[in-house]
């Protein structure tokens, strides 16, 4: 598979160079309202921006260099209701060119020098009436940029959906791609967007664009928009209410922030646990919380000071750091945890043991640094770092360390965790192993007429590299690997390993460390791969993970159909700098179910065209891709231009669809491997079929800050072919 991957993202690579740009010539209205906006927080509970048009307002300027555009200006333009006031914003022009990706983003503000802060809670809102056909490719997008104040991108490239599942991409909102339709003429449609994905981010410009995307449109747009508004909906609690935390150094306590005023005792010791009674509150660029302390002084303390209560009092103890001298030596407290008879060497040296503490937690996550260090017991190594290419080992970090090892490599994984949710004529149960990284290991079809037959098409043998999961690939330049890692799990050591975590309602209650499943020595995937795992303590881990799951439905004029929000966050364990990186969400269905219950693909491209059926079960080709067959696997890297595929089985008599959308920044490679299992590529049972859904590439560079995070994800619809149909997808007979 990976010599396709690397053909593949070299064809992603030209797209990404290679720009058509088209005519647009550009009338717009603008007509602006008041600006109000609460800088006393970083996450102020209120309103952060706010715009209705009514007021008179200097030209826009185009957001970002564009070929081939002219505006002009009117105002003020009357606006169509129910909304604030009487004016709108006019948007209107024409798309000349009939050709790719046709496009004109004007900024109506710029918040540069004053960034707008994106919290947990975080809301954009606007209303938007298209006056023709193009003007549906009309919308709102924002201009992001990291905390640091570098660019991040724009909100039109984050996979992120409105409320009623509108994707936030003026040329995707409105096209049969899986999402939503967006959004009926003349009438003044609401949006409303969650940006809590994009926490930590700030919003440096407003935009307003037209983008048609590849869709090779050519015409007149007009559209109408109004009632902008961003706004924090709830306060930003990072501790709420009767939490407990601890404090992860000593530091000061105020008992009065308006005076400043000191406790009596002044400072509160170290690895002291607290309840959370008031807060936060900001004084300047500070973050306070009011603890009730189990023991010494109560009162505000600083924000930096503090950690959630979910980790041992040893993990906040062995923030392990390189001296100069090149001897190992342990931060802080400068101690580590020896009462369980456990010894920190660099193989030559013990070099401290603490005393007095009662436990003893062997499961040393901040020991992996880049310099070989050994946990011992005296008769095990419990973890032995992979020479990481980092400069210094991190802080201890609040997540569930507890490992699975040695489980049979092609073993089944059950389901431990599992959700169901009905449609009028489809259900479907979802299940995952919480041992294993939340990996799914279930995704059962119901056909509601016979509802006791479920049928699960998911391939749950060795889940720990199959099933359905999140993973990444990332090259090392310092140590010229190509890194492959897993949802929290692996299975190329010869045993299934994988890490523990639970489910607060269908999210995952704590952070999984991301250990490397294998990585391939020369910088590509043209040699043979070398197995790691933390279970031997030899893989590379650059990220902590973290899944969330949603099941909800979908109405149509055909009946009641299922979405599965399937997202995954990682956050930043070290400073990364990559030459290439790439995430995909991989679906490994079951081959032998997928022949008893006809399993059929059809796709289609955003520029118009569709392919199907085709039979993955067997040999198979994909006419608008590039790939091949042979005795143990057939695959297809599919045209970057795809849209969506549907994945139909027949479910005791009721064609049942899985609707999978590809991302505009990446793309599709379908499979069939004969021979995972056992040597017969004759025997259904010896195979799998396996969708690799890429979600972000990287080729020209990729740089992450630490403790900076990422979210990506997948929205997949789930009906019968009428549902699907009544959604707007393609799927040929």
């Amino acid at each position: 598979m990976h010599q396709l991957v690397d053909e593949y993202l070299d064809r992603i690579n030209l797209v990404q160079y290679v720009v058509v740009f088209s005519l647009l010539i550009v009338s717009i209205g603008i007509l602006t309202g008041t600006l109000s906006l609460d800088f006393s927080r970083s996450h102020a509970i209120g309103i952060l921006y706010e715009q209705h048009f009514e007021n008179g307002l200097t030209n826009p300027t185009l957001a970002f260099t564009h070929y081939c555009a002219n505006a002009s200006y009117f105002n003020p333009y009357n606006g169509v209701g129910p909304k604030v006031g009487n004016y709108s914003f006019k948007f209107s022009g024409t798309d000349d060119c009939n050709a790719n990706n046709s496009y004109v983003y004007y900024k109506i503000a710029d918040r540069s020098s004053s960034p707008i802060p994106i919290g947990e809670n975080t809301i954009l809102e606007y209303k938007i009436a298209p006056q023709n056909t193009f003007g549906q490719n009309v919308g709102v997008d924002l201009k992001l940029l990291n905390a640091n104040g570098t660019f991040f991108g724009y909100l039109r490239d984050q996979d992120i959906y409105s409320d009623d599942a509108v994707l936030m991409h003026p040329a995707l909102q409105s096209k049969h791609t899986g999402f939503e339709l967006c959004c009926p003429l003349s009438a003044l449609k609401p949006i409303k967007v969650n940006l809590g994905k994009l926490r930590g981010k700030k919003i440096s410009e407003i935009i307003v664009g037209y983008d048609d995307n590849y869709y090779a449109q050519q015409g007149s747009f007009d559209a109408r928009i109004d009632d902008i508004k961003i706004s924090d909906v709830a306060p930003f609690r990072r501790y709420p209410l009767g939490n407990r935390v601890i404090t992860s150094a000593s530091a000061y306590i105020k008992k009065d922030l308006t005076t400043g005023q000191l406790a009596s005792a002044t400072k509160q010791a170290s690895l002291t646990l607290g309840t959370v009674i008031d807060g936060p509150v900001t004084q300047s660029t500070s973050v306070y919380w009011k603890i009730d302390f189990d023991s010494g002084p109560d009162g505000w303390i600083g924000e930096t000071s503090l950690h959630p209560k979910g980790f041992t009092l040893q993990e906040l103890q062995n923030n392990i750091t390189r001296a100069a001298n090149s001897v190992l030596t342990c931060a802080t407290k400068g101690d580590v945890d020896c009462s369980g008879g456990v010894t920190v060497t660099d193989g030559v040296t013990v070099l401290k043991c603490a005393a007095g503490l009662a436990t003893c937690n062997k499961n040393l996550a901040d020991m992996d640094c880049n310099y070989s260090v050994t946990v011992t017991d005296g008769a095990n190594v419990l973890r032995k770092a992979a020479g990481l290419s980092v400069p210094a080992c991190i802080s201890a970090f609040p997540q569930d360390a507890t490992l699975t090892c040695n489980t049979e490599s092609s073993a089944a994984l059950p389901t431990t965790d599992s959700w169901m949710i009905n449609g009028t004529n489809v259900g479907v149960r979802l299940g995952v192993n919480r041992n294993f990284g939340g990996i799914g290991v279930e995704l059962s079809l119901i056909n509601q007429s016979v509802p006791a037959n479920a049928v699960n098409v998911i391939e749950s043998r060795s889940g720990a590299g199959a099933g359905w999961q999140t993973s990444y690939w990332a090259h090392d330049v310092a140590t010229n690997r190509l890194v492959v890692i897993n949802q929290a799990a692996g299975n190329s050591a010869g045993m299934q390993w994988g890490m523990h975590n639970s489910f607060l309602g269908m999210n995952a209650s704590s952070w999984n460390l991301l250990n490397s499943d294998h990585y391939y020595p020369s910088g590509t995937f043209d040699h043979s791969k070398i197995a790691t795992s933390p279970c031997s303590g030899t893989s590379y881990a650059f990220d902590y993970g973290k899944l969330a799951l949603d099941l909800s439905k979908r109405v149509t004029t055909a009946g009641t159909a299922i979405q599965i929000s399937n997202q995954y966050t990682l956050h930043a364990k070290v400073t990364q700098n990559f030459s290439e990186w790439a995430l995909e969400q991989a679906f490994y269905l079951d081959r032998k179910v997928a022949f008893d219950h006809n399993l059929r693909v059809y796709l289609h491209g955003r520029s118009g065209w569709s392919e199907g059926p085709i039979l993955p079960w067997k040999d198979f080709s994909v006419v608008h891709g590039s790939g091949s067959c042979n005795t143990s696997k057939c695959e297809y890297a599919v045209s970057t231009d795809i849209a969506y595929g549907v994945f139909v089985w027949n479910i005791n008599g009721r064609d049942i669809g899985i609707v999978v959308p590809a991302n505009t920044a990446g793309g599709f490679i379908l499979g069939v491997d004969k021979l995972p299992y056992c040597g017969d590529s004759t025997n259904l049972r010896c195979g799998n079929i396996a969708l690799h859904n890429y979600l972000n590439i990287h080729k020209g560079g990729y740089q992450v800050d630490i403790n900076a995070e990422r979210t990506y994800g997948v929205n997949y619809t789930i009906g019968t072919i009428d549902e699907l149909k009544a959604l707007g997808y393609t799927i040929l007979k």
